[in-house]
């Protein structure tokens, strides 16, 4: 079966401020074999990222060892694991877990590869385990970052070796400004000097009269 994949990047929390940590979910949808994948994130934004701690890709789908000894599938809390990532981009390698469809709406229950005598499967890839994207990538930000918008792009690329394919998309981060930060403060000031205005207009004309 041929492969059709696309790369869904799901942005928690648009605007920001300075200082906090933008969190990205990551999802892969589609159908079809893959032999190989990898995700690619290109965050260099040096007026954006922490240099010192750039953040992590967390992964909430895995392998591990049954009591058989054969891989078997992981999904949510239990498959939970951190990879720091790098100031200048993330390059991910998407374990083939992402592109299985449980056979059972049971986690624990084996899994396999596309099962043919279904048209359309859905994927570990398409959904939340436990609360949990496929993929999440944190990325801290500079107290000093400066305001504005951040783009950062995403490429998927999977299939064989010989033919691969690509999907990408593209999110974007606000970083707020002092104003935008500050703006029920500076709105609550400015309906108090109006009102001060007032009654000093209001004393003045009594003191008149």
């Amino acid at each position: 079966m041929s492969a059709t994949y696309e790369i869904i990047p799901i942005v928690r929390r648009s605007r920001i401020e300075p200082g906090e940590t933008a969190e990205i979910e990551i999802f892969i949808a589609g159908s079809g074999d893959v032999e190989s994948a990898k995700l690619q994130a290109l965050h260099t934004q040096e007026d954006l990222i922490d240099e010192e701690e750039p953040g992590e890709m967390v992964y909430s789908v895995d392998f591990a060892e049954g009591d058989d000894g054969c891989p078997e599938l992981v999904m949510g809390e239990d498959a939970l694991r951190e990879k720091d990532i790098d100031k200048w981009g993330t390059m991910a390698f998407v374990t083939e877990a992402i592109f299985y469809t449980p056979s059972e709406a049971d986690s624990s229950e084996p899994v396999q590869m596309n099962d043919h005598d279904l048209e359309f499967q859905p994927i570990v890839g398409e959904a939340a385990h436990e609360g949990n994207p496929p993929l999440l990538l944190r990325l801290r930000t500079k107290d000093s970052a400066h305001p504005g918008d951040y783009k950062i792009p995403f490429i998927l690329t999977y299939g064989e070796q010989e033919t691969p394919l690509q999907s990408t998309a593209t999110v974007e981060i606000h970083v707020k400004s002092w104003v935008e930060r500050h703006r029920k403060v500076l709105e609550i000031l400015a309906i108090a000097g109006t009102m001060a205005i007032v009654i000093t207009s209001i004393i003045s004309l009594l003191a008149v009269v």
